[in-house]
């Protein structure tokens, strides 16, 4: 049978899949030249944002469909993003492109803060080609409409950061990779379960809230309705795994503290992004059939999230584990809209989340990972500090970045408009713990700091070895291409608050 192919939803997707080609293309002709490898991962990128913003705007985003006429069991698309998709797949794949701007920055600069690995020049084009997959896997996600694509979606998106955590992690590189890698495969095999009792359930691999003949999953037998739920439950709790959802969190405050920020913006802006567009997609299908088992494991799995997430964070001062505890509590959100069928309030949600959480890291990039290090940060380098305070502000839901605070808003109007009072109340406590995460790191970056102990980048200073412990040395002078992305980030949640629709 014929199937008709419309390119324009493809591009998000097959902008950085071939991006990621001719890189490694790029490489054998040019070996050792960074600089061709991010023009064609940068062209690439842009490909597939432009792919994304005109399906947004055109709101219809199908492909892979079969000819008009086809029997209502074979007529469903196999692409088929909804327009908060396809704002989620533009926000991913720039996230990404910031990602390989501090990777290789990073890379070229001999950062210690976010590289120390191989002087290999090669390692260069493995990185880029792996972000590069990786957000075309995050892309595939947030369309598919069958197992196969969603399957592989939701592994691409994941497995090719093993290698890009293993090339540029800080410390422990090898554990840090392995832990990930593990964390893959159990998820893989618990996707696989799950696809396999749907196909048992359903005798289809389409998402698409039907049966092989037609029939609708609702109109199912109770053995299959049993088999179904035990699937969804299954699919939901793999793809809970790219989202950090308790209690399939433990990768995320390892990896994003070895990895280091570029490494972690890498993961939060593509990997996580993979992860909400696989549990939207089987949320919705089986939604269709009114079973109410997956909405509450995932609904329960938000709830811990929610408020574990915003204690631990509390706890840490390492940055990074601080950024991926929070990422608990935001995984949380978004899970709960999911969970009660707010499919546009969850892709709206990490959107924000993840245009702040870049800007955050950049900062951290651009500064240091200690807490201590940020201090008076707002007085001795006011364009990194106030991206990193306008990151931190829609973060927490404050004015005046406001489109932080609609997200949040949004997010629970779903909740309570499904009756889920237990949830919006882990929800609302989760909030007021987080805002004194946040609250605690902006102070610390408006707090002064003695002028004695500020130095410029390479100078020498024993002064804080003999203060002790708990010394501020601050480096100025740091440049590159961290604190452009800050400021770049910090920009568009300057703009999307005063235009929220872009992200809602």
């Amino acid at each position: 049978m014929s199937v008709e192919i419309s390119w324009l939803p493809l591009l998000p997707v097959l902008g950085p899949a071939l991006a990621a080609v001719l890189v490694l293309v790029v490489d054998l002709v040019l070996p050792g030249r960074r600089g061709p490898l991010g023009a064609v991962a940068g062209l690439g990128l842009l490909v597939g944002v432009a792919g994304a913003v005109v399906g947004r705007l055109a709101d219809d985003a199908r492909s892979l469909c079969p000819p008009p006429g086809a029997s209502a069991a074979g007529s469903t698309c196999l692409v088929d993003v909804s327009p908060a998709g396809s704002t989620l797949q533009a926000v991913t794949l720039l996230a990404a492109g910031a990602a390989l701007a501090l990777l290789l920055a990073a890379r070229g600069a001999g950062d210690s803060l976010s590289d120390d690995a191989s002087d290999d020049a090669s390692d260069d084009v493995a990185v880029v080609a792996g972000v590069l997959a990786g957000a075309a896997g995050a892309a595939v996600t947030l369309g598919a409409r069958d197992l196969g694509s969603w399957l592989v979606g939701l592994e691409l998106a994941t497995l090719p950061f093993v290698a890009v955590l293993a090339l540029r992690s800080v410390r422990a590189r090898g554990s840090a990779a392995l832990d990930l890698l593990v964390t893959a495969v159990l998820s893989f095999a618990l996707a696989a379960l799950g696809a396999g009792l749907w196909v048992m359930s359903t005798g289809t691999l389409l998402l698409d809230g039907t049966t092989s003949d037609g029939t609708a999953l609702g109109a199912l037998a109770e053995p299959e309705r049993a088999a179904l739920t035990a699937a969804s439950v299954l699919l939901v709790l793999a793809a809970g795994f790219k989202l950090a959802l308790v209690p399939v969190h433990l990768w995320a405050p390892l990896s994003y503290e070895r990895g280091g920020p570029a490494v972690a913006t890498a993961l939060t802006g593509v990997s996580v992004t993979g992860g909400l567009g696989a549990i939207l997609v089987v949320v919705e299908a089986v939604g269709r059939a009114g079973l109410p088992g997956p909405r509450l494991a995932l609904g329960v799995l938000a709830a811990v999230s929610l408020v574990l997430g915003a204690v631990m964070a509390w706890r840490q001062d390492d940055l990074l584990r601080l950024v991926a505890w929070s990422g608990v509590t935001q995984g949380g959100w978004v899970a709960a809209a999911a969970s009660v069928g707010g499919s546009a309030p969850a892709a709206g949600y990490l959107a924000v989340y993840v245009v702040a959480v870049v800007a955050v890291l950049a900062a951290v990039a651009a500064t240091g990972t200690r807490l201590v290090d940020h201090t008076g940060l707002l007085r001795r380098d006011p364009l990194v500090g106030l991206s990193l305070a306008a990151g931190l502000l829609a973060l927490a839901g404050l004015p005046p970045a406001l489109v932080g605070l609609l997200a949040k808003v949004v997010v629970l109007d779903a909740v309570v408009t499904a009756g889920s009072w237990w949830l919006a109340g882990a929800a609302v406590v989760g909030a007021v713990v987080a805002l004194a995460v946040y609250l605690r790191w902006l102070a610390v970056a408006l707090r002064p700091v003695p002028t004695s102990l500020v130095r410029p980048d390479g100078a020498g200073s024993d002064l804080a070895d003999d203060l002790g412990d708990d010394a501020v040395e601050v480096v100025t002078g740091r440049r590159g291409a961290a604190p452009v992305v800050a400021l770049v980030a910090a920009a568009l949640v300057v703009v999307t608050s005063l235009a929220p629709g872009l992200l809602l």
